[in-house]
């Protein structure tokens, strides 16, 4: 093992001290010189909190959100959500909402606005189920096929790169602990 520090942590406490004034000669509310080891041990404690997993993901997760929102306003107008019924339509063809809920876990009130939002706005055909007329089947419109393939190449593009820091059998490796971790998730603890 080695003796010098990891580049990160030595990163970080530095950040911590120059903030604290323990680098810059600053002086605390009394006038004395700040402690750098009260502020190190709250910059520990702050650091442990963000690599929580659960703290980790949740804002790897809006990172992430906000950064697809980003592209699709950009390429289509389009939001996140609108993406995602779009995306599983093309993919699965016409649906029920309850089949698109299944799959996306998308909040069933929303969904059902988004659905209304889009049919209004002439990007979803509605029409009744031949199987069950209580059931609406969701197609794609000519005008949510437009949209859709405007903003699919950035998307496809955003996946790539997403995927492009690990190797393949890597991908597969890191799938494979979301979903244990999904089971962990789902356990009554």
């Amino acid at each position: 093992m080695s003796d010098t520090p990891s580049p990160n942590k030595n990163r970080s406490d530095t950040l911590a001290a120059q903030q604290s004034g323990g680098l810059t000669g600053e002086r605390g509310p009394s006038g004395e010189a700040s402690d750098p080891r009260a502020n190190s041990s709250e910059s520990q404690s702050g650091q442990a909190f963000r690599e929580l997993l659960t703290v980790r993901l949740p804002r790897i997760q809006a990172k992430l959100n906000a950064q697809a929102s980003a592209i699709l306003a950009r390429e289509a107008g389009l939001t996140l959500i609108q993406w995602r019924i779009l995306f599983l339509l093309d993919r699965m063809g016409p649906s029920t909402a309850s089949q698109i809920n299944e799959v996306s876990a998308i909040d069933p009130g929303l969904l059902s606005r988004k659905i209304k939002a889009m049919a209004d706005g002439g990007i979803l055909n509605v029409r009744p189920s031949e199987d069950d007329n209580r059931r609406k089947l969701l197609s794609i419109t000519r005008q949510g096929r437009a949209l859709f393939d405007k903003a699919l190449p950035a998307m496809r593009l955003r996946q790539q790169r997403m995927r492009s820091f690990l190797p393949p059998q890597d991908m597969q490796l890191f799938s494979d602990y979301l979903d244990q971790l999904s089971l962990v998730a789902e356990e009554d603890m």
